[in-house]
């Protein structure tokens, strides 16, 4: 992706950017910075055990632009957005990109912790995220 990527019509992201669109699982990885200056604009709150941003489910939820192979695409805000099954939990459908070394250990951790923990939310993130 070139040029500016915006979020609800501000700039978090210009020049190169990398990301992937996962449409097998209807996520949207983009750079650490990206994603949290994202995040931060919806008071999210980083969830470890799936990787994702929860968010209020009242939040509107403003459209990503970006540029791809030359061409302007926008995800409009309201697909951005993922409820569990309950409708009572909802998550930022954009995760942060995770590669290398360090990154797969912090990942075995987020495994493990998943094991060790339950937060009472972790079946309905389990059937959101499959």
């Amino acid at each position: 992706m070139s040029g500016q990527v915006k979020f609800g019509g501000k700039v978090v992201s210009t020049g190169r950017n990398a990301g992937i669109i996962d449409s097998g699982t209807s996520l949207i990885y983009g750079p650490k910075a990206v994603v949290m200056k994202m995040a931060l604009q919806l008071g999210g709150m980083f969830m470890p055990q799936v990787n994702l941003f929860a968010i209020s489910c009242d939040k509107k939820v403003p459209d990503l632009e970006f540029n791809f192979g030359g061409k302007p695409y926008v995800v409009p805000g309201k697909d951005l957005t993922m409820k569990d099954v309950t409708g009572t939990h909802c998550f930022l459908g954009v995760s942060m990109m995770m590669f290398g070394e360090e990154d797969e250990e912090s990942m075995a951790d987020v495994e493990t912790l998943d094991e060790e923990v339950d937060l009472g939310i972790t079946e309905d993130i389990e059937k959101l995220v499959g």
